[in-house]
């Protein structure tokens, strides 16, 4: 993880963009509040993490939605 920045959705909820670093580049990864909710414990840590979920490219610009993560130890 090289960044994180927390915001709040027009609800209230808690949703975070960070910015992943993998072996090919930098990313920007999304965790919309239910995923956010299951996994913001394992941010805490430095990783290294394991993350799945929908890959999206635009304008050359790779993000991932977060749909699951794991801390590999």
């Amino acid at each position: 993880m090289i960044t994180a920045k927390p915001v709040r959705t027009r609800r209230g909820e808690v949703m975070e963009f960070v910015s992943l670093e993998d072996e090919t580049g930098v990313f920007l990864a999304t965790f919309f509040p239910d995923t956010y909710q299951r996994y913001a414990h394992l941010m805490l840590t430095a990783g290294p993490y394991v993350v799945e979920g929908k890959v999206d490219e635009d304008f050359g610009h790779v993000t991932l939605t977060v749909e699951r993560m794991k801390l590999i130890s």
